[in-house]
């Protein structure tokens, strides 16, 4: 397998106060990677310092073999790497399709046609409502526009971060499986969750973030089955449901 990302000893920080310190992770091609753990551990602010939104104070993003660490974010984004943010980030007085047409400023008209029309196939709800304003989708269908709006990028690698927040459990049954369908496509995805449990079935691999550092690492699978680590790190009973 061939590595997509891979983070070196990177920090991070908001002013003089270090969010993450000397962290390495590393993502393949054709994975989904987990980044779990406490609120406060670090996860959103790392998925901004590989996005571009915010910069490393040390070490180095690396992504399909090249530096990113002094790239604008709209060039880090023109390169295949697309952050879905927590809280969706949709323009709500927009149009549905007027958003979904934002995500891909850098492509050719054919190419955006093809892509418009994947997404509503991906998510026939949009499709339906594409001339509605944004604001007027439930927190669930907010949550699809802003994934279909990063895959109008044809992005390499997609990271969302805490895409099931706030929403109804049928609803975040959809999202999970829509993850692991973007995967048979050939999407890879680093994905930030609250929802451990459900996240470690979907993912290949998960890496357990505590206070800024990794904490620990593995196949998710076998992090799924071990009591100890649920309990310690992620405050669950490998037993509740």
């Amino acid at each position: 397998m061939s590595k997509l990302l891979e983070i070196r000893n990177l920090s991070a920080a908001y002013g003089q106060i270090e969010v993450i310190h000397g962290l390495n992770l590393e993502v393949n091609q054709g994975e989904i990677v987990a980044l779990i753990g406490s609120n406060g551990a670090g996860k959103s602010t790392l998925l901004r310092t590989i996005s571009g939104l915010m910069r490393p104070t040390a070490g180095e993003v690396i992504f399909q073999g090249k530096c990113i660490n002094d790239l604008k974010t709209n060039e880090i984004v023109k390169s295949g790497l697309i952050h879905v943010p927590e809280g969706r980030a949709i323009l709500k007085r927009m149009t549905i399709e007027d958003n979904l047409l934002t995500g891909a400023v850098f492509r050719s008209k054919k190419e955006i046609q093809e892509d418009l029309e994947e997404a509503f196939r991906l998510f026939p709800i949009l499709k339906e409502r594409r001339k509605q304003l944004a604001g007027t989708l439930s927190g669930g269908q907010q949550q699809m526009l802003a994934i279909a709006r990063g895959l109008m990028a044809r992005p390499s690698l997609l990271m969302l971060d805490e895409p099931s927040l706030g929403l109804a459990p049928l609803v975040i049954k959809d999202i999970f499986r829509l993850i692991q369908e973007l995967k048979t496509k050939g999407i890879t995805i680093l994905i930030v969750e609250q929802n451990a449990r459900q996240t470690l079935r979907i993912s290949d691999r998960a890496y357990v973030l505590e206070t800024g550092h990794i904490a620990l690492s593995g196949n998710s699978g076998e992090l799924l089955k071990n009591d100890v680590i649920l309990k310690a790190y992620l405050g669950e009973n490998h037993h509740t449901a």
